[in-house]
C-alpha cells in the first residue's frame, strides 16, 4: 500500500491571492465576485484547499477561466480563534509561469495553526471553476471534489469526503483516504489509490489500476486491462473486456461477465468469476475458495488443493490423496485453459 501512503502525504502537503471583490451577503458568509483569467494553450491548473468543495467544469471553447468562491465562517465562542479564522486564512487566484493557481492557504503563524488544529474548527471554502480543459491537479483535505466535461489529464487528491468525475477523457489519477469516489464515462488510463473508500466506476475505457486497501469497489462496463490490489473489502467487477489481474489478502473478488484473461492471487479471500468467450485463468490462493463458471467452455482444466475440496462436472475424475487434483476438458465449444492452485481452499468449476 505504499502508493496509498504516498498519495496521503501528497494530500497533506498540498493542502496547506489575497481576497478581492469581497461582498458580505450574510452573517458568517462571504461571497466573492467571480474572477476571470485568460488561459494559454500550454497552461495548467493547480487547485489547493482545506475544507469545502471544488467543482470544476470544462468549457471547451472558452478562452478564460472563471472562479467563483463562497467562504463560510464557523460559529465559535472563542474570540482568538474567530479572529484567526477571519484574518489569517487567504484565498488567491494567480498566474505562476504556466500554472494558474487557485489556492486556499491556512494560517502561517505556528501558534495560530496550533489553535485551529486543536479546535478542529475551520472556515469552509466552496469554489466553482469553469474554463477550457487543461492539465489539472487539485487537492482538498475535507469535502467534495467534482470534475465534469473535462478533455484533459487530471489528478484529484482528497483525504476525506467525496470525489465525482463525469465525462472525462485523458489520464485520470485519484487518491482518496476515506469517503467515496464515483467515476463515470472516463476514457483514458485510470489510477486509483484508496485506503478505505467506496470506489465506483461505470463506462470506463483504458488501462486501469485500482488499489483499495479496505474499501468496497464496484466496476460496471470497462473496456481495457484491469489491475486490482487490496487487503480486505469487496470487489464486484461487472462487464470487463480485457485482461484482469488481482492481488488481495482477505478481500472477496467477484467477476461477472469477464471477457479476457484472468490472473491473480488471494490469501483468505474468495474468488468468484463468471467468464464469457475463450477463457484463460491462472489463480492461486492460500485459504480462499475459488468458483469459476464458464458457459459453453471446452477449456482444459488443471486444479489442485492440499486441504480443500474440488467440484467439477461428473465426467472429470477427482484424484484423492494427500493432494486433491483434477485434470480434463469441459464439454463445450469454446476453448480455454484453467489453472487453479490452493493450499486450503476449495475449488469449483462448472
Amino acid at each position: 500500500m505504499k502508493k496509498a501512503l504516498q498519495n496521503l502525504a501528497i494530500i497533506v502537503a498540498l493542502c496547506g491571492i489575497s481576497g478581492v471583490g469581497l461582498q458580505k451577503s450574510q452573517a458568517k458568509t462571504l461571497e466573492f465576485k467571480p474572477l476571470t483569467l485568460e488561459v494559454q494553450p500550454k497552461d495548467h491548473y493547480v487547485i489547493r484547499g482545506y475544507k469545502g468543495s471544488v467543482r470544476v467544469q470544462g468549457v471547451s471553447k472558452a478562452k478564460s477561466i472563471t472562479v467563483s468562491m463562497r467562504q463560510t465562517q464557523p460559529v465559535t465562542k472563542l474570540p482568538d480563534l474567530r479572529e484567526i479564522n477571519e484574518d489569517q486564512w487567504l484565498f488567491s487566484v494567480q498566474r505562476n509561469g504556466s500554472a494558474i493557481e487557485i489556492l486556499v492557504r491556512s494560517p502561517q503563524i505556528k501558534s495560530s495553526w496550533g489553535k485551529v488544529l486543536h479546535s478542529k474548527i475551520y472556515p469552509q471554502y466552496d469554489l466553482v471553476v469553469q474554463g477550457p480543459p487543461r492539465m489539472l491537479r487539485m487537492a482538498l483535505m475535507d469535502g467534495t471534489l467534482q470534475l465534469e466535461d473535462w478533455s484533459a489529464p487530471a489528478e484529484l487528491y482528497l483525504h476525506n469526503g467525496r470525489i465525482r468525475v463525469n465525462n472525462q477523457s485523458g489520464d485520470l489519477r485519484v487518491g482518496i483516504q476515506e469517503g467515496d469516489a464515483d467515476l463515470k464515462k472516463i476514457k483514458g488510463s485510470i489510477e486509483i489509490d484508496s485506503f478505505n473508500a467506496h470506489v465506483s466506476l461505470k463506462n470506463t475505457e483504458g488501462p486501469s489500476v485500482i488499489n483499495n486497501f479496505s474499501g468496497k469497489t464496484d466496476m460496471n462496463s470497462h473496456d481495457g486491462s484491469l489491475e486490482i490490489e487490496g487487503y480486505q473489502g469487496l470487489w464486484v467487477i461487472n462487464g470487463v473486456k480485457g485482461r484482469a489481474q488481482f492481488d488481495v489478502e482477505k478481500s472477496t473478488v467477484k467477476f461477472n461477465g469477464l471477457e479476457g484473461e484472468l490472473r491473480g492471487k488471494s490469501g483468505q479471500g474468495a474468488v468468484i468469476a463468471t467468464l464469457k468467450g475463450e477463457s484463460e485463468v491462472r489463480v492461486t490462493t492460500k485459504e480462499g475458495n475459488v468458483s469459476l463458471n464458464l458457459a459453453n467452455s471446452s477449456a482444459n482444466i488443471n486444479l489442485a488443493t492440499n486441504e480443500g475440496q474440488i467440484y467439477v462436472p461428473s465426467h472429470i475424475t477427482v484424484q484423492r490423496g494427500s493432494t486433491r487434483s483434477a485434470r480434463g476438458r469441459l464439454k463445450g465449444d469454446t476453448p480455454g485453459k484453467i489453472y487453479v492452485r490452493s493450499e486450503a481452499g476449495s475449488i469449483r468449476v462448472r
